[in-house]
This record gives C-alpha cells, structure tokens and sequence, in this order.
C-alpha cells in the first residue's frame, strides 16, 4: 500500500503577519495600517492568513493599491500560502452638510427668504446691502 505523506504546514507567527502588515503604507495618510488601526480579525491557521481590512468607503480607490502592497508584504511572511482580504467600511463620522439657508445665515435673511423665489439670490442682495451698509458708515466718519 502506498501512503501519501504530506508536508506539515508551518505554523504563521500573527506577529510576524502584523510586522508584515506594519510595512503597508496608507496610500493617502503614509502611516501604516496597523497604526492606523485598519487590520482587524487576523487568524492565522493551516498556511492561511485571514483578516479584515476596514476603509473609510467601500468604494475607496485606495483599495487595489493596498492589496498590492499587503499581499507583496505577506509573501515573504514563513508559511503564508494564501491571504484572504474582507473588505469593509469604518462607521466614520461625518461631518453634518446643511442645504437649508437658515442654518446658513441669520434670521433677517431667512424672514426675507421666505417672499423671495431664490435663495442665492436673498443671499447676494443681503450681503450686498450690508456692504454698501458698512461703506457708508465710514464715509460718515
């Protein structure tokens, strides 16, 4: 009867993954991933190594060239035969946009918003006014 042997598979140090890891460069920021606390969920077992890699946007365009570099950065880590990359994005605050004029400007504009069809429009008559305003008071003194 013939056996098949097969080679034990070399176990991976995580700190050796994360070192490697460490060495990957945020394309935008120029700190590394790990620092930048992108890596989460590292498993490493059987020659395979495992994690997820959170973005700030799923459909960010520094994804292709961070798998590049975590992948050329992984191969040279002792028994890793594959990698396996779970893309995610951070739940990242973002900063509140406001459309409406009144959170924009004061209250006068916004009483005299209300009987003029364009806002913009409000908005440069206003700014207007106050800055011949501000010219004549200085002419006065």
């Amino acid at each position: 009867m013939l056996r098949r042997f097969q080679r034990p598979t070399p176990t991976i140090d995580p700190t050796q993954v994360l070192t490697a890891l460490a060495r990957v460069a945020h394309p935008e920021s120029g700190r590394d991933i790990v620092q930048l606390k992108m890596v989460k969920d590292l498993v490493a077992k059987d020659g395979t190594v495992s994690f997820t890699i959170l973005l700030d946007e799923i459909g960010a365009p520094i994804r292709a060239p961070l798998e590049r570099q975590v992948r050329a950065s992984l191969a040279g880590v002792a028994g890793v035969r594959a990698v396996k990359i779970d893309w995610q994005a951070r739940n990242v605050p973002r900063p509140q946009t406001t459309d409406k004029l009144e959170n924009l400007v004061g209250s006068e504009l916004k009483s005299r918003a209300s009987h003029v069809g364009s806002p913009g429009l409000v908005l440069s008559v206003s700014l207007s006014q106050q800055h011949h305003q501000r010219a004549e008071e200085r002419r006065e003194e």
